[in-house]
């Protein structure tokens, strides 16, 4: 096996490894996730009154010092669930010489689900646990990129060590008291580890020596380094602006924030972070690929992610990497024929407009396959089935059919019903694939 063949296996060795750990790491967020909203909607059904209660009383210290004794009177009488008002839960006394507020719960209300300071640690605790969470999340975003990034770096280093060592000398001291192979490979070592402390700065660096550009075809760049430069301000300041998230983040994101501002970072967000790593990562690997492999089979790997993203209804993902792969000038027709299926596909299941795509999609001379996929596109469900059947299995088998993406919308119409009817045997009909032994 040549050097250039054992440097291709690396990368599509190093991309399975980063991927399994990518979906390690989604899971491991929607399930942190899903249990910190459940503790958060228990806590505010257990103690909704108290909450309340608590935001009243919290008012009185934010008032005017002159203000505070009328403000007290008036929270006393406000209503807080249907026909019980403040008053009728606790007795509220205010303090003037200690600035204070004392209370008591009446004996009906006397748990601690009725108790203003015990619901507003509660809420403390979880407001806590979802910024731990947080900051636990943007690191491993960061560092996996890290990771997958100081792969590329070093397959590039291996690939063309001139472009990265031409201005380096090798003391002589050093050839004399190890072999060149050894010395080669701490210098490697040394070159990954000192250009690893500036992650972006590696970016430029490859981009520079061996034209790898994440931004070839879809930006994504200035997107990562937003979610960068939160994770920088989530561990160092306390997930608040500061003045170097607004010098480095693009003027679309720092326009909307001020100095001192908490940076939302909800779920929305945080769906949205892990995305983009995946696209970036997914970049990443195409430029590699591009850079050091001629073979268009090595592609399958970042199709083979794309499929699943489609499977899996992360739409947004399949349609950047498909977006990038549609691109790739030397793949034959039909691979290119099957990436545009599956991008048109992506937009459409989002919502997105793809009429212009479609009408510029050729498929008369393609075979049936591509013509039955068109017509799905187009939610030609009856022209489908006419098709299915005059084709059946020879263009799709069942499985296809049953599971693919393509079928998302037919297998929501009677035609899918009535197809499966007349083919019952095969429908009924699973696959028990062979476990793959990790080890």
């Amino acid at each position: 096996m040549s050097d250039r063949e054992n440097l291709v296996k690396k990368v599509l060795s190093d991309f399975d490894n980063v991927i399994v750990d990518l979906e390690a790491l989604n899971d491991y967020y929607i399930q942190t996730r899903d249990s910190i909203t459940t503790k958060k909607d228990r806590l505010s059904g257990k103690y909704e009154l108290a909450i309340e209660i608590s935001k009243l009383m919290d008012s009185v210290y934010e008032a005017d010092p002159e203000d505070k004794l009328s403000r007290l009177e008036s929270i006393k009488s406000t209503e807080i669930k249907p026909g019980v008002l403040v008053q009728d839960v606790i007795d509220i006394n205010f303090n003037s010489d200690q600035d204070t507020l004392q209370y008591s719960l009446h004996d009906d209300y006397r748990g601690a689900e009725f108790d203003p300071s015990t619901a507003r640690k509660k809420k403390k605790y979880v407001y806590n646990q979802e910024n731990i969470f947080a900051k636990s999340i943007l690191s491993n975003i960061i560092i996996s990129f890290e990771q997958f990034l100081a792969s590329v770096y070093e397959t590039l280093v291996l690939y063309n060590p001139k472009c990265y060592f031409e201005d380096k000398k090798i003391p002589v001291c050093e050839l004399l008291e190890g072999n060149l192979g050894d010395i080669l490979g701490k210098m490697i070592e040394r070159e990954i580890e000192s250009n690893m402390f500036d992650s972006l700065n590696a970016l430029d660096k490859i981009k520079e020596k061996n034209s790898v550009d994440v931004d070839r075809f879809i930006p994504i760049r200035k997107e990562f380094e937003e979610i960068y430069y939160r994770r920088n301000a989530f561990v160092h300041n306390a997930g608040c602006v500061n003045d170097k998230y607004l010098d480095k983040v693009s003027e679309k994101y720092k326009s909307s924030v001020s100095m001192g501002q908490k940076l939302i970072c909800d779920s929305y967000y945080l769906d949205n972070a892990i995305s983009v790593l995946y696209k970036i990562i997914a970049s990443l690997h195409y430029e590699i690929l591009n850079a050091i492999s001629s073979d268009n089979e090595h592609y399958d790997s970042l199709a083979n992610l794309g499929f699943e993203a489609l499977q899996n209804e992360n739409y947004s993902l399949a349609e950047y990497i498909y977006g990038i792969l549609r691109r790739h000038r030397s793949f034959q027709y039909i691979n290119k024929a099957m990436y545009e299926v599956n991008y048109i596909n992506a937009l459409k299941l989002q919502g997105k407009d793809v009429v212009s795509l479609l009408e510029s999609f050729d498929v008369s001379i393609a075979t049936d396959d591509f013509k039955i996929a068109k017509e799905c596109l187009l939610d030609n469900n009856e022209k489908v089935y006419e098709l299915l059947t005059q084709t059946y299995p020879n263009s799709f088998c069942a499985l296809m059919i049953r599971e693919w993406p393509i079928f998302i919308k037919f297998r929501e119409t009677e035609f899918y019903q009535k197809f499966i009817s007349e083919h019952q045997e095969d429908f009924d009909k699973f696959i028990f694939e062979k476990e793959i032994d990790d080890e």
